[in-house]
């Protein structure tokens, strides 16, 4: 069925007009919800071209389709090219709202997700460090969006086996978790274990 409204827009109105666009990103979304991502990317390869068309190559509509297809790459597990859209996506939105924004700081914690999944653990360093300088000072030090910031710094180390900098940010990331949303929390129960299992490995 959306396959036939995004053709039959596309007939009307023609390929570059926000209504076919609208169309093609949900023909492109069905695809993705049936886990057919490989037929996604020339989808959102084309919805890129005719959005940065229609709103400018450093738009947020633009940054919004490198994410959408950034996805499929990432899901294919394909992340040396989900990568530089990542970054270009990053890079736009920085340059609209600044780097202490909420949808710049998502953009780059996915940037680093990225970077953590093809094991480029020093690079993902000072994202994450920025990351959590970001988070605290939009959520506060006292929030479970840093502790979940400090887990992530955490883990990054804990891949370079420097627990003796792990640890102490996993510590830092359970006691908000347990302080927030008690000891049955599900999270904190996974990161009382990492310490647990970051203080094993820092044993002589």
């Amino acid at each position: 069925m959306k396959e036939q409204v995004y053709e039959a827009r596309k007939r009307v109105l023609g390929l570059e007009h926000p209504d076919t666009l609208s169309s093609l990103k949900s023909l492109s979304y069905e695809l993705y919800e049936m886990g057919q991502y490989e037929k996604c990317i020339p989808l959102d390869e084309l919805a890129l071209r005719i959005t940065e068309k229609l709103y400018g190559e450093r738009s947020k509509e633009a940054a919004e389709a490198l994410g959408n297809l950034a996805v499929n790459y990432r899901e294919l597990e394909q992340h040396g090219q989900a990568l530089p859209l990542r970054e270009r996506a990053y890079a736009i939105y920085r340059e609209l709202y600044g780097e202490e924004h909420p949808d710049t700081l998502t953009a780059l914690k996915r940037m680093s997700s990225e970077l953590y999944d093809m094991s480029q653990y020093e690079k993902c360093i000072p994202l994450d460090e920025l990351a959590l300088r970001i988070t605290e000072k939009l959520y506060g030090a006292h929030s479970r969006e840093t502790a979940t910031a400090l887990n992530n710094l955490s883990m990054v180390y804990s891949k370079l086996e420097q627990y003796d900098k792990a640890l102490p940010l996993m510590e830092r990331a359970y006691a908000l978790r347990l302080d927030i949303l008690g000891e049955d929390d599900p999270t904190a129960i996974k990161l009382r274990d990492r310490v647990i299992l970051f203080r094993e490995k820092l044993k002589p």
